[in-house]
């Protein structure tokens, strides 16, 4: 063993270095009987310390402050192993040359009869092997807590990893429950939209009559769907017949002659011809009742205008004047018709003839 200031400097350089545990080892070492539990409380009590340590139960300050009253508690117990060996230094020596120590050593107060006194059996010497199961009972407690902590915390970490799969999967069906109420939403907001359009086109289709006012014109041309057609403006876009060239010659390539084609051509032509007089510029400036898409009608367009026009009463009739197409026959020449004999003409861009603007619906 060593002496009382030894064994409590040493206590202190560990507890310094932070090595309580060897400090532990190091009482544990001086096989004292009578302070074996106390010193088996506070490794316990330090090994519940590292296990709550390891699972984060505690935070930092309160992990120190609990170490720091174990190391208290260490010092205050090499003190009472100092004390119990009479702050002297004891060499290791045998045991059976240890002298007894009687559980009372006051000395007896003095009697009127000299009592004599039997000198006390020698002390059974205790077996080395005692001390080093008590070492052995000690390490094994602390690796069996250990073994605890161990178990304790891989069971905490698989609880942790199950819920957190738990969770995830939760995570999953309330994204896919969501996911499934949003295509719900968006269906039933599709068929009401359907539902509305088809409200719309039938009462659409109940106003798509040949002649009728509609869509800011009067419907002259319906064609197979019965969706679809034309509507002529509801009056001329020139007062008098007017000229085709004013200041730009040449060809603007608007050559279709197609239903549905002279909305083209007249982009090209108001491309080519940028007076705001030309035929196609005054058939692409018309507005009426807030429509703007109004365009100079192709040859095929014009000849059905032509044939509507036979169908109605004189007074809705277009003037029996010549009518300009937006159909270019070559450079110089341009489709026209008149409308008062029927004839069809490839006439000189130079000569003179009236508006009307048509529109698609």
């Amino acid at each position: 063993m060593k002496s009382y200031e030894e064994l409590i400097n040493q206590v202190k350089d560990l507890i310094r270095k932070n090595k309580t545990n060897k400090a532990l080892e190091i009482l544990a070492k001086e096989q004292l009987s009578s302070l074996d539990k106390q010193l088996i409380l506070i490794n316990s009590r330090y090994s519940k310390l590292k296990e709550d340590q390891t699972l984060g139960i505690l935070d930092e300050e309160t992990s120190q402050r609990r170490l720091n009253i174990i190391n208290v508690e260490l010092l205050a117990l090499a003190e009472k192993i100092g004390k119990h060996q009479n702050v002297e230094e004891i060499k290791d020596v045998p045991a059976e040359e240890i002298p007894a120590v009687t559980e009372d050593p006051t000395p007896t107060p003095p009697t009127q009869k000299t009592i004599k006194q039997t000198p006390a059996p020698a002390p059974i010497s205790k077996p080395k092997s005692e001390g080093n199961s008590k070492s052995k009972l000690l390490i094994g407690g602390t690796i069996g807590i250990l073994l605890v902590a161990m178990i304790a915390f891989f069971g905490m970490k698989k609880s942790t990893k199950n819920a957190e799969k738990a969770k995830q999967e939760q995570l999953r069906i309330d994204k896919k429950k969501r996911q499934q109420e949003k295509e719900k939403a968006e269906e039933v907001a599709k068929n009401i939209q359907e539902e509305a359009d088809r409200k719309k086109a039938a009462e659409r289709k109940k106003n798509i009559v040949l002649g009728k006012s509609f869509e800011g014109g009067i419907i002259f041309y319906i064609d197979k769907t019965g969706q679809h057609g034309l509507i002529k403006a509801k009056g001329d876009q020139s007062d008098k017949p007017i000229d085709w060239f004013t200041e730009t010659k040449g060809k603007a390539f608007a050559t279709d002659t197609e239903i549905y084609a002279g909305e083209k051509n007249t982009k090209l032509l108001v491309a080519k011809f940028k007076e705001k007089n030309h035929p196609a510029q005054l058939c692409k400036n018309f507005e009426f009742d807030g429509y703007k898409d109004w365009y100079l009608p192709s040859k095929d367009e014009l000849d059905l205008l032509y044939e509507y026009n036979k169908t109605v009463p004189r007074a809705q009739r277009l003037e029996p004047a010549y009518y300009w197409s937006s159909t270019e026959m070559s450079s110089q020449d341009v489709y026209y018709r008149s409308f008062h004999n029927g004839k069809s003409y490839t006439w000189i861009k130079n000569n003179k003839a009236k508006v009307r603007a048509i529109r698609k619906f």
